[in-house]
């Protein structure tokens, strides 16, 4: 039955009190999911750092020189149609290298359109394209993409399998236009290359300490919250994770034109992108650094076939790590990293590193 009033309610003053009442109920749900691990941090701690699956972090300065790039998009709908643009720039780090000089550090695109339900999908590619453009051709030791390497993958099949003609047909013609086919295998194949997504929920170390866990105590251990909340509450400032093995989830990339669409040129592209992306299906590690906010953990993705894996700590110095390619399931890998020697543990798993003790500074 419809509530009846008296006078007429006070908005927005009733909806906000109607969301403070629920404050007591949040505030269980948040310590129901992580409060487990709170009280079981110590023990966890203890547990993996016997295991010597927690090492230190070597803080020493790196003479690398540092550019990122990113982008932005938008759709913006009018009465008469719909404008839709993307840009993606380029910058230098903290301290210049003086190197974007000698290459272009922008690039934007924009269509003004007739009204179509899937142009986001659109706007996406055309930003994805131009970052990648900008990416490749840049001159530093180490080059930053905002997102992982899923990142362009995810972008580029969810516009080639769009129900929008117009959608696919654009999207083609921004692929040739801006070579993401060369330069998607460009950005496989780096060495230059760290891919830093700006929030991850994996579970995947919480899994592996459990099975652990559960396969030397036979009791359950609870660890539901998302490895970066484990790693902020049981690693200490100055420490990571070692390698472990990680999940196949990136086997199942893949690049697919709408299957009845009957788009020629939709599925040749298609064809060649999925051909392209076929090293990142065998991917198994992620370096792991700390966030620049405090009390997180934050993770970045290394290029996948070249030997040389590179990675950077948001406000450090950029370190290497030395790595073999990625070994056939069941077999060892031994990492050697120059960040930290020790680190041989013959299994692949992001290294997950804790907050720092002070705040660190952006790349920028």
């Amino acid at each position: 039955m419809a509530a009846t009033f008296e006078e007429p309610p006070r908005l927005p003053e009733e909806v906000l009190k109607t969301l403070l009442d629920r404050i007591p109920e949040t505030s269980r749900q948040a310590q129901a999911l992580i409060g487990p691990i709170a009280e079981q941090a110590d023990k966890i701690r203890h547990f993996v750092d016997e295991r010597g699956w927690i090492e230190a972090i070597d803080n020493r300065p790196s003479s690398d020189t540092i550019a990122a790039v990113d982008g932005a998009h938008a759709v913006d709908s009018t009465y008469a149609g719909d404008f839709v643009s993307a840009i993606a720039v380029a910058a230098e780090g903290l301290t210049p290298a003086g190197l974007v000089g000698s290459c272009r550090v922008h690039s934007a695109w924009s269509e003004f359109m007739v009204h179509d339900f899937d142009l986001d999908r659109l706007a996406k590619v055309a930003m994805i394209a131009q970052e990648l453009a900008l990416l490749t051709q840049l001159p530093h030791d180490i080059v930053v993409l905002d997102g992982s390497h899923q990142t362009p993958v995810v972008v580029l099949n969810s516009a080639l399998a769009s129900q929008s003609e117009r959608v696919r047909e654009y999207a083609s013609q921004l692929c040739a236009e801006f070579e993401v086919v060369d330069n998607l295998q460009r950005l496989i194949n780096s060495d230059r290359v760290v891919a830093c997504p700006k929030a991850d929920a994996s579970r995947d170390l919480g899994e592996y300490i459990a099975k652990a866990w559960a396969t030397e105590h036979g009791t359950s251990l609870s660890i539901p919250a998302a490895d970066k909340v484990l790693a902020a509450l049981v690693l200490e400032p100055g420490q990571m994770f070692k390698a472990f093995p990680v999940s196949k989830e990136w086997k199942r990339l893949h690049i697919a034109a709408r299957a009845d669409s009957g788009d020629v040129a939709a599925n040749q592209l298609a064809h060649d992108l999925d051909s392209t992306i076929d090293p990142l299906r065998g991917l198994l590690t992620f370096p792991w650094v700390p966030s620049v906010q405090e009390n997180q953990g934050y993770r970045i993705v290394p290029q996948p076939t070249p030997p040389l894996v590179r990675t950077v700590a948001r406000g450090s110095q950029a370190r290497g790590v030395q790595a073999a390619p990625c070994a056939p399931e069941g077999e060892a890998w031994t990492p050697r990293c120059r960040c930290s020697p020790s680190w041989s543990s013959g299994a692949c798993w992001p290294p997950w590193l804790p907050p720092s003790s002070k705040r660190s500074r952006p790349v920028r």
